[in-house]
């Protein structure tokens, strides 16, 4: 990416940047379907003052057809960011990987410059010398700041960098940061970064600290030395996208241009959950007691909320592959014995389906069926990366004799610690339990889910059919 010296500005004071992608080779045309190569844009933090400073993140997926690097141009009343699909040798057979790429504009002009009330953002594919507009979205400049999003603290890791971590801690808006890595003779190096963290975003100095040798009392024992920036997007609970502008102060394996999505380690995971990390898939550890349930908003007076205690348990893979991971939510905090797949269904309160989508989208998609509501039918969605180590918030939907209203899905863990640290004796507890398959007596087990009509195989067990969506149904 080369930007243009800034002698040669308009009078607009436009940056632009050489667009030498576009020139060296031919686009091909592209079907409807292939627009998604270019991924999409989003715009960090939501709330964003005229002093403070902003990021723009373009994550693309993983593709078949190549596009080029994202390309940016900035005007006071407008910023423009694009792609082109590439071909012939610049091309691999393999196509192009999974991408983020984080730009903060203010780095890119002058300390003076000005932007207007309202930025325009507009995300373009370039294709067959056609200019496509994948998404556009405007920037209007608030009084105040955003109010910090939590961060997971603890260890995080990305498998673009595996020789590396990331260990992060939050308190209330202040967030501190250790990167562990390599320098580029080898030697390990430790770099801190501190401040205060901007909405979802934060952005600060990476510095090193050595010991030094003091000639006279009461001199700093430690000097640091300034090694570089960080730039931090909290996408999403378990979700962070960094970039790390360090110059040749670590190894070569860091690409200064390139976003590093990270994922928080689960040091402690449910005996159930490594069952199913020995499958292969990557799915959240919801095993446990929590509260959870519909919690409606100002707008649905009539419609209250309604949380309860729930025992989380794994019942099992199911679907082609094994993709898909079932959990169920009984009420009370009591364990449940799911033996074969039999489970006492009077006591069901909501099903959730993990499906692990890889290899196609590298994304785990969870999705929350029958959820217990009065008189209502409610179903959500939630991705993995929406999975905190003590919280789910997911936007949901149900359904009464008034119509459809939208509302949102809650859990919040009741015992951290002892859920999921259960010892393996209460296996042998579980076995002395009443494990008689029973008929279905609840409202949860006779009420079909939003817009589909339930199936049975007629045996009246308590087992879970994924191809039926049912609670009493047969696999």
């Amino acid at each position: 990416m080369v930007i243009v010296p800034r002698s040669l500005l308009n009078r607009s004071g436009a940056i632009f940047i050489l667009f030498t992608l576009l020139l060296a080779f031919q686009a091909p045309a592209l079907l409807a379907g292939d627009l998604t190569i270019a991924g999409e844009m989003s715009v960090h933090p939501k709330s964003i003052t005229a002093q403070t400073r902003f990021l723009i993140l373009i994550d693309q997926p993983a593709s078949d057809f190549c596009t080029s690097d994202v390309q940016i141009s900035i005007e006071p009343a407008q910023i423009d960011l694009w792609v082109v699909p590439m071909s012939g040798a610049a091309c691999s057979i393999s196509g192009s990987p999974a991408r983020q790429t984080i730009f903060s504009p203010r780095d890119l002009v002058p300390e003076s410059y000005t932007f207007e009330e309202q930025v325009k953002v507009r995300y373009r594919l370039i294709s067959d010398n056609e200019v496509i507009d994948l998404d556009n979205q405007v920037i209007r400049f608030v009084q105040l700041r955003a109010l910090p999003e939590r961060v997971e603290s603890g260890s995080w890791i990305t498998p673009k960098l595996p020789q590396s971590s990331l260990q992060i801690d939050q308190q209330e808006d202040l967030i501190s940061l250790s990167l562990l890595d390599y320098d580029m003779g080898g030697r390990p190096i430790w770099l801190y970064s501190a401040g205060r963290i901007d909405g979802d975003t934060y952005e600060g100095d990476l510095f090193a600290y050595r010991e030094t040798m003091c000639r006279m009392k009461h001199c700093s024992r430690a000097g640091s030395q300034k090694k570089g920036r960080i730039r931090l997007i909290l996408r999403d609970t378990n979700d962070l996208v960094v970039q790390y502008q360090t110059g040749i102060n670590l190894s070569s394996r860091v690409d200064t241009e390139a976003g590093y999505a990270y994922q928080r380690i689960d040091l402690v995971r449910s005996p159930e959950a490594q069952k199913i990390d020995a499958s292969g898939a990557q799915i959240p550890d919801l095993v446990g007691n929590w509260v959870g349930g519909i919690i409606t908003d100002g707008g649905n007076a009539d419609r209250p909320s309604s949380l309860e205690v729930l025992d989380v348990e794994y019942l099992g893979p199911s679907g082609v592959k094994n993709q898909e991971h079932i959990f169920l939510a009984f009420a009370g905090s009591g364990r449940r014995q799911i033996s074969g797949g039999v489970f006492p269904k009077d006591q069901v309160r909501l099903a959730i389906v993990c499906t692990d989508h890889r290899p196609e989208t590298q994304r785990t998609q969870c999705q929350v069926m029958d959820i217990a509501q009065q008189s209502a039918s409610c179903a959500g969605e939630f991705p993995l990366a929406s999975v905190g180590a003590e919280r789910i918030s997911a936007p949901a939907r149900c359904s009464d004799a008034a119509g459809p209203y939208d509302t949102r899905f809650e859990m919040f863990r009741l015992d951290p610690d002892d859920s999921r640290t259960r010892a393996a004796s209460s296996a042998a507890d579980d076995a002395a339990q009443d494990t008689t398959e029973l008929q279905p007596t609840s409202e949860l087990a006779s009420k079909p889910l939003l817009g589909e009509e339930r199936l049975g195989c007629g045996q009246g067990n308590g087992r879970w059919s994924q191809s039926h969506r049912d609670l009493n149904a047969c696999d």
